[in-house]
């Protein structure tokens, strides 16, 4: 019996950790893809309004 709880107690503490990372990593993923979002949403409306620093003409 004290082998099986030597395996299975840090299984469990490292399942219990895996997944506070897991929830940490789906909220870096989602403020990662809104930033991404955003920057392309203002890269578009900048060249709509033919503001684009890339492009100007001196």
């Amino acid at each position: 019996m004290t082998p099986i709880l030597a395996v299975l107690l840090p299984l469990v503490g490292l399942g219990a950790w895996l997944v506070s990372a897991d929830l940490m990593a789906f909220s870096l993923l989602a403020v990662s893809l809104g930033l991404i979002a955003w920057g392309l949403y203002r890269r578009r409306a900048n060249a709509a309004c033919g503001e684009s620093k890339n492009h100007k003409e001196a």
